[in-house]
C-alpha cells in the first residue's frame, strides 16, 4: 500500500510536468487531470504508447499513452516549430516524425521530472524511451503497484502510468 501511495505521488508530479510541457512548449490548454480506476485484470497500452524505465531495476516503468488527437497535435506543432510542413513529406517520413515526436515528448517530460524522483545515491537514470509498435495488454496488474493519471487537454488525452515491478511491462514488450 505504501509503495502504491508513493507511486501515486510520483505520478501526480509527473502529470504536473506533463502539464507544463503541453501548455508551455506545445501550446495546448490542460483542462485538468483525473485518477482513473485501475483495472483488475489487465492494463491496455495503446499503439501510441511510449515507455521508459526509471531508476534502477527496482524502479517503476513510466508509460505515456497518447490519444491520436493529441499525438497529431504534437506532431503538427513540432513540424511548425521546425518550419516544416507535413504536405511536403512522404508518408513514411511523416510517420518517422510522428513517432519521434512522441518519444521526444516523453523524454522531455521525464527529463524535467527526474530531479523530483527519490534517487538512491544522488542521481537517477532512465532507460531510453521506446514507442510500442502495437497495443499491449499488461496482465497481472492487480498483483503490481500501479498509479494512473489521465491528463485532459483541448487537443486530446494523455494517460500516464507508473508500474512496479517494471518486469510486467518489459515481459509483454519483449514477447512481441
Amino acid at each position: 500500500m505504501a509503495d502504491t501511495m508513493v507511486l501515486e505521488d510520483l505520478a501526480r508530479s509527473l502529470a504536473e510536468q506533463a502539464r507544463a510541457y503541453l501548455s508551455g512548449e506545445m501550446g495546448t490548454t490542460v483542462s485538468g487531470w483525473r485518477k482513473p480506476v485501475i483495472p483488475e485484470d489487465a492494463l491496455t497500452l495503446d499503439t501510441l504508447t511510449v515507455t521508459a524505465g526509471i531508476g534502477d531495476a527496482s524502479g517503476p516503468i513510466a508509460a505515456f499513452v497518447f490519444s491520436s488527437k493529441l499525438a497529431e497535435h504534437l506532431f503538427r506543432r513540432t513540424l511548425s516549430m521546425m518550419n516544416l510542413s507535413a504536405s511536403s513529406m512522404a508518408p513514411i517520413e511523416q510517420e518517422i516524425y510522428r513517432q519521434g515526436t512522441l518519444v521526444e515528448a516523453a523524454n522531455v517530460i521525464i527529463g524535467h521530472w527526474l530531479p523530483n524522483y527519490p534517487a538512491k545515491g544522488g542521481s537517477t537514470a532512465m532507460t531510453p524511451p521506446v514507442l510500442l509498435d502495437r497495443a499491449r495488454q499488461i496482465r497481472g496488474i492487480s498483483h503490481s503497484h500501479c498509479a494512473l493519471i489521465d491528463v485532459g487537454t483541448e487537443r486530446g488525452e494523455l494517460r500516464i502510468a507508473l508500474i512496479r515491478p517494471r518486469s510486467l511491462v518489459e515481459q509483454e514488450v519483449k514477447a512481441a
